[in-house]
């Protein structure tokens, strides 16, 4: 019988909304399951670390995506080999999609057993991971704008939203970012947004076997007015990426403005520029469909 620890974190995106006593249900699967429940609100470094201790076969994610990468991240440090379900229960929910679809929480948790181990790399800036994709540019506005839109302790707010919107209509008309690859031999051209994807943007559609390295793609201004009207769903925006793309191995440089703001699988991070992109070979190992 497999052995399931789960970390709840209450704070985020969906988790607002959702009775964390159903997620809980969900996953002792009538009884027939061990399961240990660690809460962040008792402190995240101490429940993260006591589900990585624990013994576990599988550890389940109740929360978004930072916090996903955040227990990744304290995994590979720790050398855990348990292998990781990150549960769409966040905002963006960018890690749950390129692992399992469209498929529910109460979905992934029954059937969680039966799914092959997937080790996928990762990109790191700022000493922070991403496992799909980092926006850098007109994006990243964008995604705030989205994010002040849903609904939560503080309310929705309009007013950010569009002040968040315009900021990012702005940066369409002044590019400001540069990106140095490859030894800094290939110097791309200012843009206004630059998206990186570990594995390449084929692997994060699932479509096709990760490649070395890290995708860097030059988002056109038609591009990015899909963005705008999706939400900075890249997910969902994917296949239109079609423009300049240069591949490394090697660190990369993020070069503009003296801080840079990104957004790494939905989550925000402000970084003094510039900034270093490094390809993790084996960023985290998941449980995940075969088919995946």
């Amino acid at each position: 019988m497999a052995k399931l620890a789960l970390i709840i974190n209450r704070d985020a995106g969906q988790m607002r909304s959702v009775d964390a006593d159903a997620v809980i249900e969900a996953a002792k699967q009538g009884g027939q399951r061990r399961l240990d429940v660690f809460d962040v609100a008792e402190g995240f470094q101490s429940a993260v670390k006591g589900a990585l201790t624990s013994g576990c076969d599988f550890v389940a994610i109740a929360g978004g995506d930072g916090t996903a990468v955040s227990v990744l991240q304290q995994a590979r440090e720790a050398s855990v080999t348990a292998a990781m379900i990150p549960l769409p229960l966040g905002t963006a929910n960018l890690l749950p999609r390129r692992l399992y679809g469209d498929r529910s929480v109460q979905t992934i948790l029954s059937e969680f057993e039966g799914y092959q181990p997937l080790t996928l790399p990762a990109g790191e800036v700022a000493g922070r991971y991403f496992f799909v994709a980092m926006m850098a540019g007109a994006p990243v506005r964008f995604g705030q704008a989205r994010e002040a839109l849903r609904p939560n302790r503080k309310g929705r707010q309009p007013g950010l939203a569009a002040g968040r919107m315009w900021q990012g209509l702005r940066q369409m008309t002044q590019p400001r970012l540069r990106l140095c690859v490859n030894g800094a031999e290939t110097r791309l051209t200012r843009r206004s947004a630059i998206i990186t994807i570990p594995g390449g943007l084929k692997a994060m559609r699932g479509d096709a076997d990760i490649q070395h390295g890290l995708e860097h793609r030059l988002v056109g201004e038609g591009d990015l007015a899909g963005l705008a009207l999706q939400s900075a769903s890249l997910l969902s925006v994917g296949p239109a990426l079609d423009g300049i793309s240069e591949t490394s191995s090697d660190p990369a440089r993020l070069e503009g403005p003296k801080w840079i703001r990104l957004l790494l699988d939905g989550e925000l991070v402000r970084a003094r520029g510039p900034v270093t992109l490094s390809y993790v070979e084996e960023g985290g190992r998941f449980a995940a469909p075969v088919s995946s």
